[in-house]
């Protein structure tokens, strides 16, 4: 169950039934607790909100340490030769323009960002939009 992303196991044993508990451990921080049969429904409740907070804060911070803006194709090919992750740049919208940069770099639009006056990072023209780009897996 782990392999498919359980984000709570619970373990029973012998001596634990003994003592009226269970143990109870986190999948995204391998963290233990004993946690006694009666609060063990709040208590999963609880972690479960935890774990939604703590999973939320990592993947917005992968998010932002992996997304750059870049102003220039040679800021852009070179960023993608030597990190993954996203880049943000002007682009025109152009179909000639996108595929010049996929054919060159393999990295494709991903999404629009947010408007934006600049120039293309491939053509040079004027561009009103950011867009993210990536190389996909």
């Amino acid at each position: 169950w782990e392999k498919k992303g359980v984000p709570i196991r619970i373990e029973i044993g012998g001596r634990d039934m003994q003592e009226n508990q269970v143990v109870v451990v986190r999948r995204d921080t391998n963290e233990k607790n004993s946690v006694s049969k009666e609060e063990i429904g709040s208590r999963v409740l609880a972690l479960l909100d935890e774990i939604q907070v703590n999973l939320l804060n990592r993947s917005s911070e992968i998010l932002k340490n992996g997304t750059h803006e870049i102003s220039s194709y040679d800021e852009f090919k070179e960023l993608l030769s030597s990190k993954k992750g996203f880049i943000k740049a002007s682009w025109c919208g152009s179909v000639e323009c996108e595929e010049g940069i996929k054919h060159e770099t393999k990295a494709t639009t991903r999404c629009f960002s947010h408007s934006e006056d600049g120039k293309c990072i491939y053509c040079g023209k004027p561009s009103s939009e950011k867009w993210v780009f990536a190389i996909p897996y």
